[in-house]
């Protein structure tokens, strides 16, 4: 992946407020990682907030109440005052950073810092409390996985993924959050780029640009001479030949659709799948795992069938 940087450091700030000019660290969250998206190492850092900043952050019942809820409040306020385990301040915080991601091989220049509104955000903070981590980092933001997140809704008017619900407010949780989503964003880049270079008719330019048709013109017809419909006992035969527990037909009902058989795990009287993985034989495949939370047979026959 082309972004003019070797690491990428993804940080989430916990703070005493919203306000970059005037409030304080909590916590800090940090993935490094390559320039591929594969992690590297986290670190996890409280910090002691001054007194001014614990001010601010009891002027902010909502603030108070989420850092309560999440603990970290309590792990600031239980940690040791004084010694190598106590939360160091910004400053220290801010060379410590500089030493742990020198120490896993990266180099002034050579690393982008990324998160979710990092640049709206966390930036700001890092930018006036962490000068010379901000210093040591590119200027540029290859990965604001919160601008992807509502560029994508307001696009399609609905979401890719749904690992943002799963956040705490807590650093590390935060963080590892927007590193998933970022590498699903990724993946789907890589299909589209892959998608238009392989079909370089694909005008992106058109004002009538129609993505149902250009989809629609992906659905290959049936192959001549394609291959036979097997029958379910040789599709079971196939599962039995892997061992699986799918074979058995006491224990798992199958449906003929379009391309092969489904297998689900029979539940109560009816065939309803109870968020069960079903497996699948293609005529003409192997058997694969189908994790479904369908439950109907029309459902699950369109499964396969599309």
């Amino acid at each position: 992946m082309a972004t003019d940087a070797d690491h990428l450091l993804w940080i989430d700030l916990e703070t005493t407020g919203l306000s970059p000019a005037e409030d304080e660290i909590l916590e800090i969250g940090m993935i490094l990682t390559d320039d591929q998206l594969n992690p590297i190492a986290e670190l996890e850092l409280l910090v002691q907030p001054s007194t001014y900043g614990m001010a601010r952050l009891a002027a902010k019942p909502y603030v108070q109440k989420m850092h309560t809820d999440n603990g970290l409040l309590r792990a600031l306020s239980t940690a040791p005052r004084f010694g190598p385990d106590a939360p160091p301040e910004v400053t220290v915080a801010s060379r410590q950073i500089l030493g742990w991601i020198a120490g896993l091989g990266a180099q002034k220049g050579r690393v982008a810092i990324c998160g979710s509104g990092v640049a709206k955000f966390d930036y700001q903070f890092l930018e006036r409390l962490t000068p010379e981590l901000t210093d040591f980092c590119t200027y540029f933001i290859p990965f604001d996985s919160g601008i992807l997140r509502r560029s994508y809704r307001t696009s399609t008017g609905s979401t890719l993924t749904t690992v943002d619900e799963m956040k705490t407010h807590r650093g590390i949780d935060d963080i590892r959050c927007h590193l998933a989503e970022a590498q699903q964003f990724r993946n789907l880049y890589r299909m589209a780029a892959l998608m238009l270079e392989q079909n370089p008719g694909i005008d992106l330019s058109d004002p009538n640009f129609d993505p149902a048709a250009v989809v629609a013109s992906f659905r290959r017809p049936p192959a001549l001479g394609a291959t036979a419909p097997i029958s379910e006992e040789d599709a079971r035969g196939r599962l039995a030949h892997l061992n699986l527990a799918a074979a058995d037909p006491a224990r798992y009902e199958a449906i003929r659709c379009e391309r092969g058989w489904i297998f689900y795990f029979r539940w109560g009287s009816g065939p309803v799948l109870m968020n069960a993985r079903a497996w699948v034989v293609a005529d003409d495949g192997p058997a694969r795992i189908l994790p479904t939370y369908e439950t109907t047979e029309a459902a699950v026959g369109r499964k396969i069938a599309n």
